[in-house]
């Protein structure tokens, strides 16, 4: 199934916006960097088998 760019360039846009709000709320609590699992869970929820990729 495959999506139109312009969709996926949305979702790209959605995601780093939530990401980014996320990181800033939870800053307060913890220290804001990205640990490796963060990584991989985020690339595993938008390029997973679900977006058609291969994941990371």
């Amino acid at each position: 199934m495959r999506f139109p760019i312009s969709l996926m360039l949305f979702l790209l846009l959605l995601g780093v916006a939530c990401g980014v709000h996320w990181r800033i709320t939870r800053r307060t609590t913890t220290s804001s960097t990205w640990g490796p699992r963060d990584i991989q869970k985020w690339c595993r929820l938008n390029f997973g088998p679900a977006w058609g990729g291969r994941g990371c």
